[in-house]
């Protein structure tokens, strides 16, 4: 147990042969953790794709449960939270954990399709901290200006020169981000764990059409279920109102989730 911590104001949260502190400010979401009753997909991507050799991005990493996670796995993980609220948690929860936080760097900005400041909102929290804060939702109830660089900006602050996956889930943001990075993608060809937020656009064909255009760049786009899709089956109007997962990649992968072929 690190020097501090007890189990009345901390949680050990076990996820397959991985474990991790926790503080108890979101016991709830953390019992579904231990669980698998929250997005037990995401951590077998993060199993399959994350290596030693290589680090990660996580952008929108919230309180961090996928970031405390990988970061046992890869050799360096960079966690990125615009929200105060939930990034005054993540760091709580890294500072319970220091073999891991010094595994991790931990930014409170926002990656977006500018350098300077933004407007980051919540229309569902008076408070802020329960993962829905957007730069979509900036005239919600609650609202922050926040620092804000573009991911190439950010790879060069940090001189990050060794990264093979980001995951992004920034609550519809992608539609702002993913566009701006298309060269950067192309260029480096990170795997990209992608929530797609379909739902939150008016219309999201037209919005999630230029996102398609830089997705179709990789070998490969699979559905959390490793079935391998196209452009079609993001622009179903069957898939158009929901919220889902994108593993990008240049890796080919089998219907049981093991990586088969390099590119």
């Amino acid at each position: 147990m690190v020097s501090g911590t007890s189990e009345k104001n901390s949680i050990w949260v076990q996820k397959h042969d991985k474990g991790f502190w926790v503080t108890r400010e979101q016991d709830l979401f953390w019992e579904r953790v231990r669980l698998d009753d929250w997005e037990p997909h995401t951590f077998k991507i993060f199993d399959i794709f994350l290596d030693s050799e290589h680090s990660f991005i996580d952008i929108g990493a919230w309180i961090g449960p996928t970031a405390l996670y990988g970061c046992q796995i890869a050799k360096h993980c960079y966690a990125i939270e615009p929200d105060p609220v939930a990034f005054c948690q993540l760091k709580e929860n890294f500072v319970l954990n220091p073999a891991l936080l010094a595994k991790a760097t931990l930014s409170n900005l926002c990656i977006a399709d500018v350098n300077g400041t933004v407007t980051l909102g919540n229309k569902t929290s008076d408070l802020g901290g329960d993962s829905m804060s957007s730069l979509l939702f900036a005239d919600g109830p609650t609202a922050w200006r926040v620092p804000a660089v573009t991911l190439t900006q950010y790879l060069q602050d940090q001189g990050i020169d060794d990264c093979n996956f980001i995951k992004m889930d920034v609550e519809g943001a992608e539609a702002l981000i993913l566009p701006s990075i298309a060269e950067l993608l192309n260029h480096t060809r990170p795997t990209l764990c992608l929530s797609l937020h379909a739902k939150y656009f008016d219309f999201p064909g037209e919005v999630l059409l230029p996102i398609v255009e830089v997705l179709e760049k990789y070998e490969h786009i699979y559905t959390a279920q490793w079935i391998n899709v196209d452009r079609n089956f993001i622009l179903d109007e069957n898939h158009l109102q929901g919220c889902y997962e994108l593993i990008c990649t240049d890796l080919e992968v089998d219907a049981a989730g093991r990586i088969v072929r390099q590119r």
